[in-house]
């Protein structure tokens, strides 16, 4: 064991001591801060009072104005003070600023937004819902399950989570700085013996066959997840710094309006959190088995990095039941707003599961899978590679 430790440790610091790696660490870490500051940092804005307020003292603001109705259920009495307090003045309203462009969201006119009272609020977006599950062509025992859900959610409490909010809306950005940083870093875990010719000298060493596979797979799925976690606590801590840590008990459906799920916003984010760990470890893999099947480490970034991309644009229809099925399964749906009002369930030994419950298995067994066709390649490239 001390030898598989040995290379383990000797094939991480290769990782680590690459310039690539730590250029492209820094640059990946520095977007995934901009992410959460650029408001607070770019933005500007004036108060009516030819002040000039900065994107940090405007969050603040509207924080504090915000928390003051935290924790109020939305009834029709917050909806009178919420009119009361539009028609006293700008300050007055900005209490009421995230709940009226909530409003809004649901029925996209102003006129309406103002005149709603509580149930007519509620009606309309569970109609927005219904539509939702009739767009995306839901089974009757799909609807049934997601009627369930619904059954307990309305009414909800107005609850200010803005750091939460930001925090699932960072998941999207890191998912995408992963892929890019892990496909630059890990394909020269294999691609340097190749391209210095030592393959044939290190598979006819006495543990290149079988431990120093493993040695370096494991190598890069430590890195892999070790980048993960520094992206999360970066995004995290500025995000509960800058708008604060408010709002962990906050209903998904303050978040986004046709979200049919139960949980809060702050079990939405460490639900997140833990599925950008299983991408980390499915990237890594991926990334050092392209390398072996192509032997070229250029065609494994431009593989992941296009198919990724070209997943975000390009969706099959929903009454393409299948395909939609295994699309949700992807990694670039995994970004937190589509997972949110994505109601397609996968019936499984008579039980519904919803993507993100079926995804740790799916990508379970991919990784089990790339790991063992890699090491055959791996094992037999020394008689076959030449």
């Amino acid at each position: 064991m001390s030898r598989f430790s040995d290379l383990y440790w000797w094939e991480l610091k290769k990782i680590w001591r690459r310039r690539i790696t730590k250029l492209a660490l820094v640059v990946m870490a520095f977007l995934a801060a901009i992410s959460v500051l650029g408001d607070a940092l770019f933005y500007n804005n004036s108060d009516g009072d030819s002040e000039n307020i900065n994107g940090y003292t405007q969050i603040q603001r509207r924080a504090e104005a915000s928390r003051s109705i935290s924790g109020r259920v939305i009834d029709d009495a917050m909806l009178d003070d919420m009119r009361a307090a539009i028609d006293t003045s700008e300050q007055a309203a900005m209490q009421y600023e995230g709940l009226y462009e909530y409003i809004w969201s649901l029925y996209g006119d102003d006129d309406a937004t103002y005149a709603s009272d509580a149930e007519a609020m509620y009606q309309e977006r569970l109609d927005g819902v219904h539509r939702l599950w009739n767009l995306q062509s839901l089974t009757d025992g799909e609807k049934a399950y997601w009627q369930q859900k619904e059954a307990g959610i309305s009414p909800f409490r107005w609850q200010y989570a803005e750091g939460f909010i930001q925090i699932l809306i960072s998941e999207n950005v890191i998912n995408m700085l992963l892929l890019f940083l892990l496909a630059i870093c890990l394909p020269s875990v294999f691609a340097e013996e190749h391209q210095r010719k030592t393959d044939q000298l290190i598979l006819c060493s006495r543990f290149g066959r079988q431990k120093l596979y493993g040695a370096k797979l494991l190598a890069g799925v430590t890195f892999g997840g070790l980048s993960a976690v520094l992206l999360e606590v970066i995004t995290c801590v500025l995000s509960l710094w800058l708008y604060g840590a408010d709002g962990f008990d906050a209903c998904m459906q303050m978040i986004t309006a046709e979200c049919s799920w139960t949980m809060t916003a702050g079990q939405a984010a460490i639900l997140a959190m833990g599925l950008v760990l299983v991408l980390a470890v499915l990237y890594s893999v991926l990334a050092m088995f392209l390398v072996k099947l192509l032997k070229n480490s250029v065609a494994v970034l431009g593989i992941m990095t296009g198919t990724f991309l070209l997943c975000l644009f390009v969706r099959p229809p929903y009454n393409m039941r299948v395909l939609a099925r295994l699309y949700a399964l992807l990694p670039p749906n995994l970004l937190v707003d589509r997972m949110l009002t994505n109601d397609c369930l996968y019936h499984v030994f008579g039980n519904y599961l919803t993507s993100w419950q079926l995804i740790p298995v799916v990508y379970a067994v991919a990784v089990v899978v790339m790991a063992w066709i890699g090491g055959r390649l791996y094992r037999r490239y020394q008689v076959t590679g030449r």
